[in-house]
């Protein structure tokens, strides 16, 4: 049997504990923060996709907004849309 040297997913559950709890987040705004990381930008449809995968809540999206983990990366303009990034401080704690 092939040894894997990198097998981090043993410890998810005392990461997201330990990341929970440090920066007070539920298991699903953890998530999502985490399935951010990897879009760059979005707008809220995208947002809301990933959502109803989660247990519902509809303040998320403004509460991560509030808090700081997502940031206007451009304004609405006439049509287009109101694009959306993974804060600063979101990307660090994805980073760490």
């Amino acid at each position: 049997m092939k040894s894997n040297h990198h097998d981090y997913l043993k410890f998810w559950r005392v990461i997201s504990y330990y990341f929970k709890s440090k920066h007070g987040l539920t298991q699903a705004d953890l998530d999502t923060i985490l399935f951010l990381y990897s879009e760059k930008y979005f707008d809220k449809s995208k947002f809301k996709e990933f959502n109803e995968l989660l247990s519902w809540d509809k303040s998320r999206f403004g509460r991560l907004l509030r808090d700081g983990w997502i940031t206007v990366f451009r304004k609405r303009i006439n049509q287009r849309k109101t694009i959306y990034e993974l804060s600063y401080k979101g990307q660090n704690m994805c980073a760490d």
